[in-house]
């Protein structure tokens, strides 16, 4: 995996992703068992934008499996539209002219 920022305004994208190994699709499987749970608990942190408000009770902060499930999958979308180059094999073939997407420098790093 490899995290490429850029040095100059701080766009950053998800790590590369590799065929059979890591992308974000792949934590969907893990959400068709959040699905029919009545409850998650979860950090206040979680919600960040969510139009997805959490109810409380006396355990916490909770919403339904189905408004987890959608909160991920619209965080996993976020993440698909801001992806500029998915692979390290595309990033060796344009690493040498590829512009950051929001200030056109090319000043890049990766972790």
């Amino acid at each position: 995996m490899a995290y490429l920022h850029c040095h100059s305004c701080g766009w950053s994208q998800d790590d590369f992703w590799r065929k059979g190994g890591y992308n974000p699709i792949s934590w969907t499987a893990d959400l068709e068992e959040s699905l029919f749970k009545d409850k998650i608990y979860l950090d206040p942190d979680f919600f960040g934008n969510s139009k997805i408000l959490p109810k409380e009770d006396a355990d916490g902060l909770y919403i339904t499996g189905r408004e987890f499930v959608i909160i991920e999958l619209e965080r996993i979308i976020g993440i698909i539209k801001n992806m500029s180059i998915l692979t390290y094999e595309e990033w060796e073939k344009v690493k040498n002219t590829f512009k950051c997407p929001n200030c056109g420098e090319s000043n890049w790093d990766i972790d």
